[in-house]
């Protein structure tokens, strides 16, 4: 594995709030995958595994739906780590991820989770701060469906999938499924985000103009 590729997860996400020397040990024990566009890393229904680190590039979380279609539900960018629920629990994966872009993310085996968190059981803690930033996720995605106010919704799902700098990667198409509302519907959230200066339209894609004004739009400021 290339310092380079510890180096994002050390400074980004949850490995991030971690002591060094457990950064160290999970690091050790990873396994680096080269995945490209489109690929599965787990599908729903899947036999329990590891966690996954993403290195660089943007993976998409998956719920089924009734009828086999899957539902896009959350994009995930570097720093982040999924896979924690099957992990621990022993039971087959709950939504699939999915590689948006060509990616690059580290493994870690369920085995050697236990393993390294058994010979210091202090570390669960660690894996417990996991879980909470997953199950936060969880919880932002149901917030964002309760919000009748279909542009509040939008603006909701619009702070999910950004980064800390506003960065987006995502067309008003998956806005859409990811607000369970029309592409029409959208499009006239997205207008009216955009007369408040919030937000800007281009061809296919989103520039967030505002993060604190959308946030302060919805009560989160």
């Amino acid at each position: 594995m290339k310092n380079s590729d510890s180096c994002v997860l050390r400074k980004r996400g949850w490995l991030s709030r971690t002591s060094s020397e457990f950064q160290d040990a999970v690091l050790e024990r990873c396994d680096l995958l080269k995945l490209g566009r489109g690929t599965p890393v787990y599908l729903a229904g899947d036999d329990t595994g590891g966690v996954f680190g993403i290195v660089d590039g943007l993976v998409e979380l998956h719920l089924p739906a009734p009828g086999g279609s899957a539902t896009l539900a959350h994009i995930g960018r570097p720093g982040a780590w999924f896979g924690d629920l099957a992990a621990l629990r022993g039971h087959p994966r709950r939504f699939s991820l999915v590689t948006r872009t060509n990616a690059r993310l580290l493994r870690l085996s369920r085995s050697e989770l236990q393993r390294l968190c058994d010979d210091v059981p202090g570390r669960w803690r660690y894996v417990a701060d996991l879980v909470a930033d997953n199950l936060s996720i969880a919880i932002d995605v149901v917030e964002a469906l309760r919000r009748r106010d279909v542009v509040e919704r939008t603006a909701l799902n619009l702070l999910a999938v950004a980064d800390d700098t506003g960065d987006l990667s995502v067309t008003q198409t998956d806005l859409a499924e990811l607000a369970c509302l029309s592409r029409g519907t959208i499009n006239g959230a997205l207008a009216a985000l955009e007369e408040r200066g919030l937000v800007k339209r281009h061809y296919r894609e989103v520039e967030i103009r505002s993060l604190d004004g959308l946030a302060r739009l919805v009560g989160k400021a």
